[in-house]
């Protein structure tokens, strides 16, 4: 959950980094709740998908994880937030790019907590 709050809050970050950008276009406020859910719904599907397929999925989990990662948060963007298509792709195609780096930073100081 931790790793998710951290996420979440890089993806706010970004995000606003992208609005203050695109000041033109009238669209609905991304705050703590909107990066809260397109790293943590993604993360619920890749652990039911990992706890029920994973040995018959094996390596194959990778990309559809990260699929799942682009995939969930470009559709709530998109139909939810009614984004334009490629605003919504733009902030989606940075979830997996930020989780993969949290997951990296947490997996380091995993190793180096135990050793």
């Amino acid at each position: 959950m931790l790793q998710i709050a951290i996420s979440a809050a890089f993806m706010v970050g970004l995000f606003k980094l992208f609005e203050s950008k695109n000041k033109k276009h009238d669209l609905a406020e991304i705050d703590w709740w909107v990066g809260a859910a397109v790293v943590a719904v993604p993360a619920f599907i890749v652990f039911f998908l990992r706890t029920a397929l994973a040995e018959k999925l094996g390596v194959f989990l990778i990309p559809i994880a990260l699929a799942t990662y682009f995939l969930v948060p470009f559709f709530y963007f998109k139909n939810m937030l009614e984004y334009p298509a490629k605003m919504a792709a733009l902030y989606s195609v940075f979830v997996p790019v930020v989780v993969v780096i949290v997951e990296i930073i947490f997996m380091v100081l995993l190793v180096s907590a135990k050793g």
